[in-house]
């Protein structure tokens, strides 16, 4: 199980980094509402791989057999990888951007919405703070992606 997970743990996290970069630099004229857009569509993208890595689990390793508990153990443990990876690349862009991004992304806020980020602690555009957010984000929507695969791929008994 543990070659299964990190092969489609670091697919994912390779493909979501680098959808997540390309999609800063690709989204930039078209504001901030389609970078967000195309940020969640990289995650689940990405994600895909936990479906794939269940399945290939099941039928490669458990010889078309997988339990919902275990196909969710899978699926919960390839999500790790990728929100792993998302929370170094956030580190990293904040550091290495956060300013420009920041700039940019107000320039797309309404005045409620500047005022609402002014008025908001220093510690939320932390870098570690915002990595921590993004692995958040990205190992929940990991775990919708665990529980749609599992109930998918289940399969109790051998196929015929």
């Amino acid at each position: 199980m543990q070659q299964t997970i990190t092969k489609y743990g670091v697919l994912a996290g390779l493909v979501m980094v680098a959808l997540g970069w390309a999609n800063f630099f690709v989204t930039r004229p078209m504001g901030y509402g389609a970078a967000e857009v195309g940020g969640y569509l990289s995650i689940i993208v990405a994600l895909t791989f936990v479906y794939f890595g269940i399945r290939h689990y099941r039928d490669m390793v458990m010889e078309g057999v997988i339990s919902f508990r275990k196909a969710v153990r899978t699926g919960l443990l390839i999500s790790l990888i990728p929100a792993f990876f998302m929370l170094i690349s956030t580190i990293i862009f904040m550091v290495t951007f956060g300013d420009q991004w920041m700039d940019w992304a107000m320039e797309s806020m309404s005045d409620e919405q500047r005022a609402q980020y002014a008025a908001a602690p220093p510690w939320m555009l932390n870098p570690l703070f915002q990595g921590v957010v993004m692995f958040g984000t990205v190992y929940l929507i990991g775990i919708i992606m665990t529980l749609i695969s599992a109930l998918l791929l289940k399969r109790e008994l051998k196929p015929a």
